[in-house]
């Protein structure tokens, strides 16, 4: 219910003022009444929702964003002002003219907002409703007690991400507030699959929440319906996005390049920032997490892209703990099985870790690894080239990944189903007399 604070606010003597020769009302006379009787100014708590609808009716006008005359949601208007009171308020120095109703003149009383600006304030307080000031307690008590009726609405919908998109718009949500309702409502949509327009609209509202859900707070299924309504759409989603690639190396994860990898996402991923970041999040991370120093700066291999390469099969394998394999396939291994380079010698690998002071258990963890999940004891030691049917593969790939086709318009091409999963890097590493 209500609270009523009284406090002893306004204090005005009257004094008579000089006869009027004009009819406009002189409004740079100053003070109109002074150390008169006090005038009575009421504080008004209203601690939920509940109180906000109770006074809204007492009021005959809406306290906040619920319009009870039109039962819809408008601008979040926490104030509540009848005209009278909206004068009372920007003209602070005529306030008891009107709350006694003294004479003024017609014509100024229906133009305020004409009234030259120096002989008005405006101030920030919520006043309204003549001399109430309303103070909503919790601020996002909306937000708090609706949002499961939200959830269950959305939920009961034959159509979720429609009814995300109204009730976005019904409870006029800004960018601040969506914060908190993002991942929930991308959980109840993350089963749709058409109105891909709107789930894109609904991305757009905070690009860099896309950031969070990449890099920080990586969930597959969700990174996956995201990813799937961008291919649709036929648009590469990231790149409409300015991150921010130190923080993400640094601090975030890559598990998102094995669905990247999935949608036709083809090396180096991302912009050239990223490329740029690689050296400083791997040596920040040996130096941080092993306690050993390494120094990434030069380039030891025959091109740049083979040092990239190479920085991230380092940072793959000694860097990111927290990368996991999916579905028995670790990143590493489908970062391999994506590009059409030839695999790294034992030699190529020595001479790196050499150049760049690698210690002896950063070295063995690495060429071991390397070995045991993405090459093999024959392309240790000699360079070989990758088999015809990888490149053709990697060929394949990277034309329908330009033309938003995977990984679902593998599907409909007219090829044995145990190809289709090769195109999808589904099976194994082909065999050797291939």
């Amino acid at each position: 219910m209500f609270r009523f604070k009284f406090t002893k606010c306004f204090s005005f003597k009257p004094v008579k003022p000089e006869r009027r020769t004009r009819r406009r009302l002189d409004v740079s006379y100053l003070p109109f009444f002074s150390n008169s009787q006090d005038i009575e100014f009421k504080q008004v708590n209203l601690n939920s929702a509940a109180d906000e609808v109770r006074y809204s009716f007492i009021v005959h006008k809406s306290v906040t964003c619920l319009d009870l005359s039109v039962g819809e949601y408008r601008n979040r208007e926490k104030l509540c002002y009848t005209m009278c009171a909206y004068k009372n308020k920007i003209l602070s120095r005529r306030y008891i003219l009107y709350k006694y109703h003294l004479d003024v003149t017609n014509s100024l009383d229906d133009n305020v907002s004409k009234f030259n600006e120096s002989i008005y304030k405006i101030c920030s307080h919520n006043e309204c409703f003549y001399l109430n000031e309303v103070s909503i307690v919790d601020k996002s008590v909306y937000n708090i007690e609706f949002m499961s009726y939200v959830k269950e609405a959305i939920q009961k919908s034959n159509h979720k991400i429609r009814s995300v998109m109204r009730f976005i718009k019904f409870l006029n949500v800004q960018k601040g507030d969506l914060v908190t309702i993002y991942y929930d409502f991308l959980e109840l949509m993350a089963e749709e699959r058409e109105d891909s327009e709107l789930v894109y609209k609904f991305l757009q509202i905070e690009p860099l929440f896309l950031n969070e859900l990449f890099f920080y707070n990586y969930k597959p299924h969700l990174v996956d319906f995201v990813l799937y309504h961008a291919t649709r759409l036929k648009r590469r989603l990231l790149d409409e996005v300015r991150i921010d690639w130190r923080p993400s190396l640094f601090i975030g994860s890559l598990e998102c390049l094995s669905l990247l990898i999935k949608y036709g996402y083809n090396y180096p991923f991302f912009r050239e920032q990223y490329l740029l970041c690689f050296k400083g999040a791997i040596e920040y991370y040996i130096r941080e997490h092993r306690g050993s120093d390494v120094n990434l700066a030069g380039n030891s291999f025959s091109s740049k892209r083979r040092r990239y390469l190479f920085l991230h099969t380092v940072f793959f394998l000694l860097c990111n703990d927290s990368i996991q394999s999916t579905e028995s396939k670790e990143l590493v291994y489908l970062f391999w099985e994506s590009i059409p380079d030839a695999f790294f010698t034992r030699n190529e690998l020595n001479h790196a870790c050499d150049k760049h002071h690698f210690m002896e258990p950063e070295r063995s963890i690495l060429i071991q690894n390397y070995e045991s999940k993405v090459s093999s004891s024959k392309s240790m030691e000699t360079p070989i080239p990758r088999s015809l049917v990888h490149l053709c593969r990697c060929s394949i790939r990277e034309c329908m990944g330009s033309n938003f086709e995977l990984p679902f318009g593998v599907d409909s091409l007219l090829i044995p189903e145990d190809f289709k999963k090769y195109l999808r890097l589904e099976i194994p590493y082909e065999s050797e007399s291939t």
